[in-house]
């Protein structure tokens, strides 16, 4: 079937569900019998070797910088977050309809 789609800065983007929580259980999942290239390996590693796999002109740099926000994302509450988009939308539609007034 079609790619679900989303609004993101006004452009419609195709988008995939991702259980957001499997994604932080990506280190948790470690290689079989420990049968990765090196020890420790988790589905992290593989999930960044794919990717690189897929895109050869990512760099070290470039993954670091794409990549460098994970630790405080991680962190941000789910609850959270949606309560202030909650609020952000009452408050650009009150904003609206302020200026509909004028």
């Amino acid at each position: 079937g079609e790619m679900p789609t989303t609004d993101v800065g006004g452009m419609q983007t195709k988008v995939r569900n991702v259980d957001v929580r499997s994604l932080l259980r990506l280190r948790e999942t470690r290689a079989l019998g420990g049968k990765g290239p090196f020890p420790g390996y988790n589905m992290l590693h593989y999930c960044v070797a794919q990717l690189l796999q897929q895109r050869p002109e990512l760099s070290r740099e470039d993954l670091a910088k794409e990549l460098g926000a994970l630790p405080a994302g991680a962190s941000v509450s789910l609850t959270q977050l949606q309560r202030s988009l909650h609020r952000l939308r009452e408050d650009c539609a009150f904003v609206a309809g302020e200026l509909d007034g004028h």
